[in-house]
């Protein structure tokens, strides 16, 4: 069929673009790594294709942007 491959569909590879609307969760989870007695351990649980990865790249994102504002010049 010619035409499906005009079809914005979203893809399966992991991304930093938040497509699935997380960035509140991502937000919130930053503050808490930020903001928590250590040691802390995390568990990210979701089915295959869920968006564990790209949920991951953008709070990984979030942190080093974070760290570059916190380091002194």
């Amino acid at each position: 069929m010619p035409g499906l491959n005009h079809i914005d569909l979203l893809g399966d590879k992991p991304t930093r673009h938040d497509d699935l609307n997380r960035q509140g969760i991502v937000e919130e989870l930053a503050h808490r790594i930020l903001t928590c007695p250590t040691p802390l351990v995390l568990g990210i649980h979701g089915d295959w294709g869920a968006g564990k990865t790209s949920f991951l790249m953008q709070l990984q994102h979030l942190l080093g942007q974070t760290e570059a504002r916190l380091k002194p010049d």
